[in-house]
């Protein structure tokens, strides 16, 4: 047999665990669930090092499904100064727990989105005004009431239950 009838070897390919999107060139897709976008991503862009255990995805009840995750499971890491120490793993529920509390797609309907966003627009030109002086002018006396009636719509929507605390489940995608 010779080495061009040989078949190559077959590399195993691993993904890394990325539980914030940030293993990749681009970073997140969607900042909590889409809420925010890329302008509220920050300077530091934190990644595990570790291989992917399995692919998984956050559900709610609501039927609300996020995005595809690699994650890794539990095992040995160094902690900073050498010492190796067990880790749970990303897949874990104690990591879980921390970072699922409540599915961004049912705190933030279409509508709470919406008027959130105008109650920060309005309070950034009150702020502006502010700084200016302007603190008591007409506009920023009509930018107050803009603002009142941007909470008071939210508050209806969260009392009427449409904005909810939905909790969200981690599930292993086959």
């Amino acid at each position: 047999m010779t080495a061009a009838t040989v078949a190559p070897a077959l590399a195993i390919m691993h993904k890394r665990c990325n539980p914030f999107g940030n293993a990749t060139d681009r970073g997140p897709k969607h900042l909590l669930g889409g809420v925010y976008g890329p302008q509220y991503e920050g300077g530091h862009k934190w990644a595990c090092e570790r291989p992917s255990a399995g692919r998984y995805r956050m559900t709610c009840n609501c039927g609300h499904r996020g995005q595809p995750m690699e994650l890794c499971g539990p095992g040995l890491i160094l902690d900073p100064g050498g010492k190796p120490f067990m880790h749970p793993g990303h897949n874990s529920r104690e990591f879980m727990d921390r970072v699922s509390g409540a599915c961004p797609a049912c705190l933030f309907p279409a509508e709470a989105r919406t008027w959130a966003e105008v109650a920060e627009r309005d309070q950034g030109e009150l702020a502006t005004l502010r700084s200016i002086g302007y603190e008591f002018s007409p506009q920023a006396t009509s930018l107050r009431r803009k603002v009142e009636e941007a909470r008071a719509r939210l508050d209806e929507l969260n009392e009427s239950g449409r904005i909810h605390k939905c909790p969200l489940t981690l599930t292993e995608m086959s």
